[in-house]
């Protein structure tokens, strides 16, 4: 489909052979109304005209030589069309005309084909419709953040994040240079500016950048800024965790010691505030009572709901105590949010709050869900009430940041179980850790192994169904966050392995943006994207291989690639790096090019490395045992009191 322009002119069509003929050689469809006036502009039905035309609407363009005319469509429909060009070849170019003191509440996708001298300007048919980034579109988006935060404008927070979403988009379309200047350009602007005009810019380029340098930045800001509450610090601390865990930004000591400092401070504010029960050693607790804690609840599509309800079965089957289940809600809070660019926000299941039991497999396990949104004192208070009532023998939080069963652990011994490789970030008598290589001196930290119970496969699928070559070795790549975790040398490896031979298949979704398909041709033309699959181990069976991005998440995903015979390849980073071993692990991306032609051409190594995959995925399945062996091994630590 054409692009279109629609162009009001305050005078005769023929005046305009000219515009015609550019336009016309640019591959416009153009549709003209001539002498329109100022006066006429009430009268026009922008929206029946597009109707007439059958364009998508961000296909439209525009176009007006009365500057009242254009201004006046632009004020109303800034964020419908794709843009809105003010023809001044033949005006006055000093011509100063303001749209309006609100630029939050229009988009920036006003153009002109002269200079003009308006606070929102481009050069526009002399770059040939090249929609290019300007200190001016970077100025509006300022601006609008400025705006949005002085007059307190909660109510347009979907406008100013449409308006940065475009810029986002059009930002990764850049080559690297480019977005070097936007970011400095940008940074120039955080100087002298309020904490709260700095949290949501920073947030902009950390999503957008992923530059560690403004991780830093925010996380140090939050640690010193008085204005926020705690629970703002909270809030800020998760949303900030959550994208550098999506947007694949590696932690160091500085990063880890920041947020540390951040998260001590939101438990020692509710630490001194919530009730001071004495501490019950375990010759007066309940042995049979375990609980278990984790920060969001949902169902069994969800991976960390899935390894709470595994682990409190191996509790109540094989160790025979009474589990109770406490859903915290402190994932993701969102008490006392302030404004950051792309909320992320925990899924949350409004009926549990009236349940008090759920069934897992053969099991019944008492539940209770917070009742207030956390962190909340009152909240607090109850639950350690229930906890200096039962008398648990013990209680495991899954996953770090539980503030809840960190706070419990002045009552009772508590332990903090990760969801990931790290040392999880808590306040627990004991941590547990998935790391076989560091040493702990810390007698509270156990080493342990990270387990898994997969879904069932309920389907048998072939590669004709997916319209997958059958003859070709084919590469997997799976998760649910693939857009922002894929980067640049990862397509290009897979780029390399198309150009030998291999088909590439993305299961979970990823779709090669536009600006990259030229780039990576090879890719784009053996490569399918599966979307989301329910049966992951149904479809695991159509592939050779199963690659990993550079990510901190995807265990679970690799081991179900074990589990279906199928070998690994990953970076010695992030969960599927500890969870499938050296054997599978390569040092970079050249190495990983290498080792893909090795299992293609290989049929011995692709053979032994295809048991191998097997005998350690058994491993990984075996929760039982391994739970259970950390279980003994708190019980006969010196700590446990």
């Amino acid at each position: 489909m054409k692009k279109a322009i629609v162009y009001f002119c305050s005078g005769e069509i023929s005046q305009e052979d000219w515009l015609i003929k550019k336009l016309d050689s640019m591959s416009f469809d153009i549709h003209f109304f001539g002498n329109v006036n100022y006066k006429d502009i009430k009268n026009i039905d922008i929206e029946y005209i597009i109707s007439k035309i059958n364009n998508i609407k961000n296909q439209v363009y525009i176009m007006s030589d009365e500057i009242k005319i254009i201004s006046e469509l632009f004020a109303k429909y800034s964020w419908e069309y794709g843009a809105f060009i003010y023809n001044n070849y033949s005006k006055d170019a000093d011509i100063n005309y303001k749209f309006s003191k609100n630029s939050l509440a229009y988009n920036y996708n006003f153009y002109c084909i002269d200079e003009i001298t308006t606070n929102i300007k481009v050069n526009y048919l002399k770059k040939e419709i090249n929609f290019g980034i300007t200190n001016t579109i970077l100025d509006n988006f300022l601006t609008s953040i400025n705006e949005f935060i002085d007059n307190d404008c909660k109510n347009d927070y979907e406008l100013l994040e449409n308006k940065a979403e475009l810029l986002e988009k059009s930002i990764l379309s850049l080559e690297n240079s480019d977005k070097d200047k936007i970011q400095s350009y940008i940074n120039i602007n955080l100087k002298h500016k309020n904490s709260y005009f700095k949290v949501y810019t920073m947030s902009f380029i950390i999503k957008v950048f992923r530059d560690k340098k403004y991780v830093k930045e925010i996380l140090k800001l939050i640690l010193k800024e008085k204005e926020f509450s705690i629970n703002t610090k909270y809030f800020l601390l998760y949303q900030i965790k959550n994208t550098i865990f999506s947007k694949v930004i590696e932690k160091d000591d500085e990063v880890r010691s920041l947020i540390h400092n951040i998260y001590k401070e939101v438990f020692d504010y509710y630490n001194k505030r919530t009730k001071n029960h004495n501490f019950i050693y375990k010759m007066d607790r309940d042995k049979q009572i375990v609980f278990v804690m984790i920060s969001q609840f949902l169902d069994l599509n969800n991976g960390p709901t899935k390894t709470v309800l595994d682990r409190i079965y191996v509790l109540s089957k094989k160790l025979n105590k009474k589990v109770v289940l406490l859903n915290t809600r402190e994932c993701l809070s969102t008490n006392d949010v302030i404004p950051i660019y792309k909320i992320d926000q925990a899924n949350f299941i409004e009926e549990y709050k009236n349940c008090k039991k759920i069934t897992y497999k053969d099991v019944e396990i008492e539940f209770y869900q917070s009742q207030y949104a956390t962190p909340n004192i009152h909240e607090y208070n109850y639950i350690l009430d229930m906890i200096f009532e039962l008398k648990p023998y013990m209680i495991f939080g899954i996953g770090e940041m539980v503030l809840s069963c960190d706070l419990c652990s002045k009552i009772v011994p508590t332990i903090s179980i990760p969801l990931g490789n790290e040392l999880p970030e808590s306040f627990t008598t004991f941590k547990s850790t998935y790391s076989e290589n560091v040493k702990y001196n810390d007698k509270s930290i156990i080493s342990s192994k990270f387990t898994f119970d997969l879904k069932k496969q309920n389907n048998i699928y072939s590669r004709k169904e997916f319209s997958i070559p059958k003859d070709k070795f084919v590469l997997g790549v799976v998760g649910g966050r693939l857009e922002s975790e894929i980067d640049e040398g990862f397509l290009e490896v897979l780029d390399y392995a198309c150009s030998n031979g291999t088909f590439v298949v993305f299961i979970g979704g990823y779709c090669l943006k536009d600006c990259k398909n030229n780039k990576y041709i090879n890719l784009l033309n053996n490569s399918k994207n599966l979307g989301y699959q329910g049966d992951i181990l149904g479809i695991l069976e159509l592939i050779d291989l199963y690659l990993n991005p550079k990510r901190l998440g995807g265990g679970t995903s690799g081991v179900e690639a074990l589990y279906k015979k199928k070998p690994v390849i990953s970076l010695n980073y992030g969960d599927v790096a500890t969870v499938v071993g050296k054997d599978f692990l390569v040092a970079n991306f050249k190495e990983m090019k290498e080792l893909i032609l090795n299992y293609k051409e290989n049929d011995e190594f692709y053979i032994y490395m295809s048991k191998k995959s097997r005998l350690i995925s058994r491993d990984l399945l075996n929760t039982e045992k391994y739970f259970s062996e950390l279980y003994e091994k708190i019980i006969k630590s010196n700590l446990f009191v």
